[in-house]
């Protein structure tokens, strides 16, 4: 089994999880940005990253969506931006293994952003949650939190290790 890199794209804030091949999660955190160009520079940081010892892995990205019918909070337009970011994350990745883009839709329904990060702590062991406790507080709100554990969770869903 390969190892496998979730990413939810952002133009401020990316999300990302690197589980290794026995499908444990042994890092993750967030690349910070100020603007499409810059999150853009920011992929290409995060390639040299992930060629530092984690290139034999497979590669999965949450594709952003615009839902018809659906009133969301925003500029539907910010969409696109993401979208801009998540293709330059996979360019970047697309070496280092098979890459995939998931609708939000498919991994996660529409369940609720706290009762998804909920199940995907309740995946983790101990070992695991440290590694998430390292990088970002999860007790704050603004620096991060909600991304690197959206990352996370798309990961343990993708490697079939917590529930929809």
């Amino acid at each position: 089994m390969r190892g496998l890199i979730s990413i939810d794209p952002g133009v401020h804030r990316t999300g990302w999880a690197w589980f290794d091949d026995e499908r444990r999660l042994r890092d993750a955190g967030v690349v910070r940005a100020s603007d499409i160009p810059s999150a853009v520079a920011g992929s290409s940081r995060f390639r040299a990253f992930v060629a530092e010892g984690r290139a034999n892995v497979d590669i999965l990205i949450e594709c952003p969506v615009i839902y018809p019918n659906v009133r969301a909070a925003g500029d539907p337009n910010d969409v696109l931006a993401v979208a801009i970011v998540a293709g330059a994350y996979g360019g970047a990745l697309v070496q280092f293994g098979a890459l995939a883009y998931v609708k939000p839709a498919t991994w996660k329904g529409q369940t609720p952003k706290k009762v998804t990060h909920a199940r995907a702590m309740g995946a983790l062991d101990s070992d695991e949650f440290l590694v998430w406790c390292g990088r970002v507080s999860p007790f704050a709100e603004t620096n991060g939190r909600l991304d690197v554990a959206d990352a996370i969770a798309l990961g343990l869903w993708k490697l079939g290790r917590m529930p929809v």
